[in-house]
């Protein structure tokens, strides 16, 4: 079953995360949990998706739930997910990611030479941000809900239109 987006005509809407005049993306490179090497530098030209996420927030498990279906509605070429995991232990999202795959990369926040919470200013979980091809931050949402996530991709992405993915 397809994610399916529906945006009501006419009827003013807020987003629940903050839309930016675009301004450079804080650069990082990471470890992936599967121990590939990750270069945010390098994804430049790509539209970008940067997931924060911690086990027990219930939030974040609902939110990962509708990314895995997002991921598979919209290929990877057209947009790079990549999961900032927030957990205390590395081994808390291994763990859980066995059980539970998300076929995007995953970075443990709390094994990185730079904090990534703090990078990117998260506060609070689940937390999106959106870079666009240009390297530039375009979008950041705390307690975000994927709803406001796909209107902000929906015009961004050739596949997306206002009544779903095509």
């Amino acid at each position: 079953m397809g994610l399916t987006l529906v945006f009501a005509v006419g009827v003013f809407h807020s987003y629940a995360g903050e839309i930016f005049n675009p301004k450079p993306a804080p650069a990082f490179k990471a470890k992936t949990l599967k121990g590939s090497d990750l270069d945010i530098r390098k994804l430049k030209g790509h539209l970008i998706l940067l997931e924060f996420w911690r086990r027990e927030c219930s939030d974040c498990m609902l939110t990962m739930e509708k990314l895995v279906q997002l991921r598979k509605d919209i290929p990877e070429e057209q947009l790079t997910m990549i999961g900032i995991n927030c957990d205390e232990d590395k081994t808390v999202p291994i763990n859980f990611l066995r059980r539970k795959p998300a076929n995007w990369p995953q970075i443990h926040a709390g094994s990185q030479e730079t904090d990534l919470t703090h990078l990117y200013e998260v506060e609070d979980l689940p937390a999106f941000c959106v870079i666009d091809p240009d390297g530039n931050l375009i979008y950041r949402a705390e307690r975000g809900n994927v709803d406001d996530l796909v209107e902000i991709l929906a015009p961004r992405l050739p596949n997306v239109s206002e009544h779903g993915t095509e």
